[in-house]
Order: structure tokens, then sequence, then C-alpha cells
């Protein structure tokens, strides 16, 4: 089994395939991971907690938001952010309609997932949650 797998999904607009990362072992449960930080965010900085996850047999999706990173950087925001985790969770959970797909947010991240609530998952994590007054 590849380390990793690489999906694609037609409704971002821009190279940003969510990568799945299967857990160590027999367990049916992934964590959907939603970065906070800049449009610029290194998922790399999540890899130890990622790393930790898998080691106890949880599965781990990543993603960039849409438009990080690029030329039109601009057009991205707190709603481009939702609609993306929105929709990357929503695609999880059809594709894995029997695993358990919990959601863990961290800073802005933290935000976004309270949007995935309404989606049902599993589980939510929050981790330093950013808060905004409407």
């Amino acid at each position: 089994m590849r380390s990793h797998e690489r999906l694609s999904y037609d409704f971002f607009d821009g190279p940003l395939p969510p990568v799945v990362f299967p857990g160590n072992g027999g367990k049916r449960a992934m964590i959907l991971f939603l970065t906070g930080g800049s449009l610029d965010f290194d998922l790399d900085l999540l890899s130890p907690m990622k790393d930790i996850l898998r080691e106890n047999g949880f599965w781990v999706a990543m993603f960039r938001y849409r438009f990080c990173g690029g030329e039109r950087k601009h057009e991205a925001g707190l709603h481009t952010r939702i609609e993306d985790a929105v929709n990357v969770f929503s695609w999880l959970k059809k594709e894995h309609p029997h695993m358990w797909l919990g959601v863990c947010g961290i800073s802005m991240g933290g935000y976004v997932a309270t949007h995935v609530v309404p989606r049902r998952p599993d589980g939510l994590i929050l981790i330093a949650p950013a808060a905004y007054d409407a």
C-alpha cells in the first residue's frame, strides 16, 4: 500500500488535490485537518501530528485551500476556506461512508471547522480556534 493517496476533485479551481494518508493498522477512522495561518501555510508543519495519528491507526486527510500561494491569492478569503472544507468533508464522507470521520481545526481552521458541523462529523477537535464577531 502506498503511504498516501492523491485525490482529484472537480469542484476545485486549481491544483489542490487533498492527500489521504492511510493509518497503520486496521482502524477505519479518519481525521480531516483544517489549517489556519497564512495563505502560504506549509502543510509539512503538521507532519508530527499526522505521524502520531497514523502510528495509532488513524487515516489523515489534508489539503491546501483554494487560491493559496498562487497568482489568484487575492481571491481567497474565509468564505473560500469554508466552501473548500465543506466540499472536501462531503466528498470524503461519500467516498468512505463506513469510516468514522472527524475534523480537527487549528486556529482559523477551528473557525472553519465549526462550519462543517452541520454535515455531522463523527468528532470535532478545535485547537486554539479563532473567533470572529460577524
